[in-house]
C-alpha cells in the first residue's frame, strides 16, 4: 500500500513539473502574449564590419584558425536565419539605400574545419529603415525610422549546401531578406563581409532555432 502510494505521489510530482516547465527548450515560456514591446526580443548573435573582412585561406580554415573567430552555435539550433542591415553611405552618415558588398556564410563542427555554405555578390541594401538595434533593443538615432540605418532587401546566392539555402524576401521590394538553412549539427558559425561599396558599415544578425 506505501509503495503504490509513493508511487501515485511520484507520478503527480512529476506531472506537475511537465506542466509548468518549458518543454520547447527554446522558447521562454514568460512573456507570451504580451506586446513585443515589452522586452526586446532581438537576434542571438551578431557583428558589425567597418572594414572589408580577410577571407579565409586554405590554410586558416582548420579549427585552431576558426576556434576564437566563429560564434558558437548553442546545441538546441537545428537551423539559423541571418537578415544583414548596413548604416551610412560610405562617407560617414547618409543613407546606404543603393550600397552593395559580398558576403560568405561559413559553419563548422567542433574541432572541424570551416564548411562554406553560400556566397553572394553584390547583396543590395533597401530602403526598409531601422528604429531600433535589432540585436540590443537599443534605439538608433532618435528612436523613429532612421535613414541611416536599412535593411539589406536583394541577394543572389550561391551554393553546394547538401539540405540548401532558402533567400526570403530577396527580390528587391524594400522587404527585410532572410538567409535560412539547416546548420547538419554545426557548432560554430561565421561571415565574411567584403567588397563594401557606398556603406559605412554592415551588420549581421544572426537567430537561431531547433526543429
Amino acid at each position: 500500500m506505501k509503495r503504490a502510494i509513493f508511487i501515485l505521489v511520484a507520478f503527480g510530482c512529476l506531472m506537475t513539473m511537465m506542466a509548468t516547465a518549458d518543454i520547447t527548450g527554446r522558447v521562454p515560456s514568460k512573456d507570451r502574449g504580451v506586446a513585443i514591446s515589452t522586452n526586446q526580443f532581438g537576434y542571438d548573435l551578431s557583428r558589425t564590419v567597418t572594414a572589408n573582412d580577410t577571407s579565409l585561406a586554405l590554410t586558416t580554415k582548420d579549427w585552431t584558425s576558426i576556434g576564437s573567430v566563429f560564434h558558437g552555435i548553442p546545441v538546441e539550433w537545428s537551423n539559423v536565419s541571418i537578415s544583414f542591415y548596413a548604416y551610412g553611405d560610405g562617407a560617414g552618415a547618409g543613407s546606404p539605400d543603393g550600397g552593395t558588398f559580398d558576403f560568405a556564410i561559413y559553419v563548422a563542427r567542433k574541432y572541424g574545419g570551416a564548411q562554406l555554405v553560400c556566397t553572394n555578390n553584390d547583396a543590395v541594401v533597401g530602403k526598409m529603415r531601422l528604429s531600433h538595434n535589432p540585436n540590443s533593443g537599443e534605439a538608433l538615432g532618435d528612436g523613429t525610422a532612421d535613414l541611416n540605418y536599412c535593411w539589406v532587401d536583394t541577394t543572389a546566392i550561391s551554393t553546394d549546401w547538401p539540405t540548401g539555402v532558402l533567400e526570403g524576401n530577396d527580390d528587391g521590394a524594400d522587404e527585410q531578406t532572410t538567409i535560412n538553412f539547416d546548420l547538419l549539427g554545426s557548432r560554430g558559425i561565421y561571415i565574411i563581409v567584403n567588397d563594401m561599396s557606398s556603406v559605412t558599415s554592415v551588420t549581421y544578425s544572426i537567430t537561431g532555432f531547433g526543429g
